[in-house]
């Protein structure tokens, strides 16, 4: 078996430990907003293949680094060691952790990932130059990794560029990547372990390739499991019905069938992000606004019967059904089925009378149903949703969703309106008899997936989605 060992290491309160709770998926070490919370090194498993394991070893972070690089530098004399094993020890626990740290990094590691403040500027971040002193004395290949780059789904480029030109004249570094603990996403953690790959030679780089292909088959796994829910959840609405009672309902009784409508809504819902947030190794639940509005909910029949469409089957509405076409813009409902027969056929001549004959040879009872509006509104809201909890780091605590990025609307619903017609078709398609919905689920799935890894892609050229 060959193992593959990466380092964390930062200076304290950087986000080292909240970036390795990111990549395990576990709890580990403590985060709290203060320094030297990690008081010794922990080694955690990260992946197994083919007989090869990567770990990721979490080191205490970095502290006074000017008296740190004084006595890594006198470690090899006695009064380095007695400084050591004995002063620092007793007087100094953080110092002496984190002299412990880095010896085992020197023995151990086979590549340093070096985790930065990218708030702040190299400049500004002064104990920088003097921790690159201290990589250099470990010796190991290092990938610094930019912390705290912004929100997710906000363009970190111009701060990668601004670390990179300062860290260039450090041989010690080979590369410079953008990889926020708090708001990565998945595919950017595959783009890490490549960019390691490249750091290797020989037997340790065939193992990290094996390592990196299982690490990105395993998030690939909760991709795809995250899309077949969400297509799941989108066809059992689109072929969601709540039949009215009678050929006459109340105001009452449709207000009653909409809210049952609705209320199944939520509860599958709920069950698609519990399913969601945990395969992405996260606790906590989203928050449901399912914006239930009237408008969004039509009855079978829609296409022959709602005015606002002006499709009033070719012919003038006389006084006497204009109170009920006052009720159907006013609630956005439009009714078919055996309603025509009672209140509408006699104000309908010719063409008209015609046209509703065969829409009541269908034989349609009057049913609530969702509208095609609505459907495309929750496809964005879905995706949304995704995106947020795919780039939650796991360090952040609970899950709670925040407001999706300015970009990310932007980009959810241009590609979606680049696909409209296929999604037009599956709503199509859960109106007919014939529209089970597995099928449509099988076909929604399909371009869920392209649309969101177009998204994905777009938005992480590197990535190999």
């Amino acid at each position: 078996m060959t193992k593959v060992t990466l380092s964390l290491i930062s200076h304290t309160n950087v986000g080292k430990t909240t970036l390795a709770r990111t990549l395990t998926r576990r709890d580990v070490g403590e985060v709290f907003d203060q320094a030297h919370v990690t008081e010794i090194s922990e080694a955690y498993s990260l992946v197994r293949a083919a007989g090869n394991e990567l770990f990721l070893w979490d080191t205490p972070g970095l502290g006074d680094t000017v008296r740190l690089v004084r006595r890594l530098k006198k470690s090899g004399n006695p009064i380095g060691w007695f400084l050591h094993q004995v002063w620092d020890r007793s007087l100094d626990r953080p110092l002496w952790c984190s002299q412990e740290a880095l010896r085992n990094v020197r023995e151990d590691a086979d590549c340093v990932l070096y985790v930065v403040n990218a708030a702040e500027t190299p400049e500004d971040a002064g104990y920088v130059a003097f921790e690159l002193e201290i990589l250099a004395w470990i010796g190991r290949p290092t990938l610094v990794v930019l912390n705290q780059t912004g929100a997710a789904g906000e363009s970190s480029e111009h701060i990668e560029e601004e670390w990179r030109a300062f860290l260039d004249r450090h041989d010690i570094v080979r590369d410079v990547l953008s990889l926020d603990a708090f708001g990565r996403c998945w595919v950017q953690e595959d783009v890490l372990f490549h960019r390691v790959v490249a750091l290797f030679d020989g037997e340790k780089k065939e193992a990290m390739l094996v390592l990196a292909q299982m690490w990105h088959s395993e998030n690939l796994g909760v991709f795809e499991r995250s899309m077949e829910l969400i297509a799941d959840e989108l066809a059992a609405t689109a072929t969601d019905r709540e039949a009215l009672p009678g050929v006459f309902p109340s105001a009452t009784q449709k207000q009653e069938a909409m809210e049952t409508l609705g209320k199944r809504l939520d509860v599958r819902e709920e069950r698609l992000w519990d399913a969601v947030i945990n395969a992405h190794g996260l606790e906590g639940k989203s928050a449901l606004e399912a914006k239930q509005n009237i408008d969004a909910y039509v009855v079978m029949g829609e296409e022959a019967m709602t005015p606002k469409k002006g499709a009033i089957l070719g012919s003038m509405v006389s006084g006497a059904i204009g109170g009920l076409t006052a009720d159907i813009m006013s609630g956005g409902l439009s009714f078919g089925g055996g309603l025509l027969a009672g209140t509408i056929l006699g104000a309908f001549g010719g063409a008209g009378l015609s046209h509703a004959m065969r829409f009541l040879k269908t034989g349609e009872e009057p049913a609530v149903s969702w509208s095609s509006e609505f459907l495309d509104g929750l496809t964005e809201r879905l995706i949304l949703r995704y995106l947020a909890i795919a780039h939650f780091g796991r360090g952040r605590g609970v899950f709670e969703e925040d407001s999706a990025p300015t970009g990310w609307t932007h980009s959810v619903r241009a590609t979606l309106a680049a696909r409209k017609p296929r999604f037009a078709s599956h709503w199509s398609e859960a109106g007919l008899p014939q529209g089970t919905q597995r099928r449509i689920a099988q076909g929604l799935g399909k371009d869920v997936t392209k649309a969101v890894a177009s998204i994905l892609n777009h938005a992480y050229p590197e990535s190999r989605l």
